[in-house]
């Protein structure tokens, strides 16, 4: 029956994924899939690798359906007799985060508390019941997660055309395919690591997940040295492009969302270049 609906809240679809009530269930209690699978929605929604729909099941505009910083940057005329051309091509940078910030402005609005679910693992029901995704975004979902199409919503003949799909693809597949690539393999954080764990750790990861360890790692203290040192001016500083593999991505926005968060500045002074 429930093929009949375009979209559901993530709430009721993390519990029906799960033959959970939803219901019943208690928000502090939840099944450990259901919590599980909240808590990968919420975290892909915040960083914008998920839309959020709204109850009546509009699409928030979000990075996603941003132009990329190549298509914007190619709108733009390079002024002749540039003195600096560095400082040009971060201003635009800053210009061009600005624009994508007022874009976003309602996803990241609706998205605002979600970091209490997938990091602390509270779930506020009222909330994760006003966000909405459709059965569009679960299908593509499902796809990069290399997961099967839940049955409460995909009927019989929808879930084995996509499963032949996903074989076809799976053998064509490389870790190189996304910048995101495969989750980050678990650091032990009991006690003291041993050397042999973390070169363990550290040999199972891909490189683009390397390169954001570093750059998180390195960011705050680049902060800490200058605290009026924009996002951009963090991506641009040399320890980052050259030494924590900054320069290997032409999209800013991948090793931007990589740092945004660790931004010490207030929100209302994280839009351009620092005055004075």
């Amino acid at each position: 029956m429930l093929m009949d609906f375009d979209h559901l809240s993530i709430w009721e679809i993390a519990h029906r994924w799960y033959n959970v009530d939803p219901n019943t269930s208690d928000p502090a209690a939840l099944p450990l899939p259901v919590q599980d699978l909240l808590r990968v929605i919420t975290n892909m929604q915040i960083r914008h690798f998920l839309p959020i729909l709204t109850k009546a099941g509009v699409e928030l505009k979000s990075e996603r359906n941003f132009p990329s910083f190549e298509e914007y940057l190619s709108d733009i005329e390079k002024p002749e007799n540039l003195e600096n051309e560095s400082l040009w091509y971060t201003e635009i940078k800053e210009e061009y985060f600005e624009r994508q910030e007022q874009w976003c402005r309602r996803h990241d609005d609706a998205a605002e508390g979600l970091e209490q679910c997938f990091k602390y693992r509270i779930f506020d029901k009222d909330k994760l019941e006003g966000i909405h995704l459709d059965r569009g975004i679960i299908s593509e979902f499902c796809k990069e997660k290399d997961l099967e199409l839940p049955s409460f919503w995909f009927t019989e003949e929808e879930r084995e055309r996509f499963s032949k799909g996903i074989e076809l693809e799976g053998e064509q597949t490389t870790e190189n395919d996304s910048e995101q690539g495969p989750s980050e393999p678990e650091l032990p954080l009991a006690g003291k690591i041993k050397q042999v764990e973390a070169d363990r750790f550290w040999s199972r990861l891909t490189n683009p997940q390397r390169h954001r360890i570093l750059c998180r790692e390195i960011a705050p203290l680049l902060w800490k040295a200058d605290s009026g040192l924009t996002q951009s001016a963090i991506m641009d500083h040399p320890v980052i492009r050259e030494y924590c593999g900054g320069k290997f991505y032409a999209d800013p926005n991948t090793v931007r969302n990589w740092i945004k968060d660790l931004d010490p500045r207030p929100e209302d002074q994280r839009r351009g270049r620092p005055k004075g």
